[in-house]
């Protein structure tokens, strides 16, 4: 299967954004936009990787299977750094465990680890592909992505912003899933109509620089749409049609330790504001560090055996 190695790199870079977006928000002011750049490339890679498996006959409780087999040792390290970083909280735990939101309206979905709220809605948005694959033809696609591209329009006018989905607010709910729509259905468009659209290519260490540059930029609310509506998506398709040359590796690096980072630096970075004197740059550095570690020794050969452990027994001939 194809390895898209620039949407690896764009994925790195919006993740490191995230970090310096917790750690030091006037290094990355619209930091808050990287999740919906994720949620456009998980569209693109979801379609790539999912389409014809699920037109194969793949159960969509194989396919939510093996999505959360994906998500789940990483995220239950950045649960448990959680608990050391905040406290126990016996009903968040309960519920971080179930990979479900924390019911108090007005508190955090994950309080332990606040971030994991895009990864619910990621399984959200993955639970309505999977379970409706056969009806998303290309129009419908396009339609609901315009009432979500609305949506968003609306949640600007009224709220001055389209960032939020981290609470139980009603608010904010709809705000989550007009944010993970819109962009995961532009994203699976992206790569069904891939052959239909302009093969312009952009030079990929360009495009790793305007993903920084956009998301490094003071936030303001028409940018804000700008990016969401038209530029992540161009992004997307951009380094869909092009491949590095040189720094290969680097690339593949950044793609490596993207979920990681995003999984675990939060209550990492609240254990370090807690011991001190520190900076950021070494906090990245070791951040990764850990995360490739984690990769190697934990998440890899956890999900490995997962996978193969919970594989569906054949039926007999």
């Amino acid at each position: 299967m194809k390895v898209y190695r620039t949407l690896d790199g764009i994925r790195g870079v919006a993740a490191l954004c995230v970090v310096l977006y917790h750690a030091e928000p006037a290094l990355a002011g619209m930091g808050y936009l990287a999740p919906d750049l994720f949620f456009v490339l998980s569209g693109f890679v979801i379609g790539h990787a999912y389409d014809r498996k699920l037109a194969g006959g793949m159960h969509v409780g194989e396919f939510l299977r093996i999505r959360l087999i994906r998500f789940y040792p990483l995220y239950l390290i950045g649960l448990g750094l959680g608990i050391a970083a905040f406290g126990l909280m016996p009903l968040a735990l309960v519920t971080g465990l179930l990979f479900l939101p924390f019911p108090e309206k007005g508190s955090m979905l994950f309080p332990l680890n606040p971030p994991s709220w895009t990864l619910f809605y990621e399984l959200v948005i993955n639970l309505i592909y999977g379970s409706t694959f056969r009806f998303l033809t290309t129009r419908r696609l396009v339609v609901f992505a315009g009432l979500c591209a609305a949506g968003l329009v609306a949640c600007a006018a009224l709220r001055g912003t389209i960032s939020g989905g981290w609470n139980a607010n009603v608010g904010q709910v709809a705000v989550a899933l007009v944010r993970v729509g819109f962009s995961f259905a532009i994203g699976l468009l992206l790569y069904r109509q891939k052959h239909r659209l302009p093969n312009i290519t952009v030079p990929p260490v360009v495009i790793l620089m305007a993903v920084a540059g956009i998301l490094t930029r003071p936030p303001a609310l028409y940018v804000e749409l700008a990016c969401v509506l038209i530029v992540f998506p161009l992004i997307v398709h951009f380094g869909a049609n092009t491949e590095p040359k040189r720094f290969g590796g680097v690339f593949a690096l950044l793609g490596l330790t993207s979920y990681g980072v995003y999984a675990i630096h939060y209550p990492l970075l609240a254990l370090v504001h807690g011991g001190g004197n520190w900076t950021v740059a070494p906090f990245i550095v070791g951040l990764l560090a850990i995360v490739y570690a984690l990769d190697r020794w934990i998440d890899a050969p956890v999900r490995r055996w997962l996978l193969k452990r919970c594989s569906p027994v054949p039926a007999p001939l």
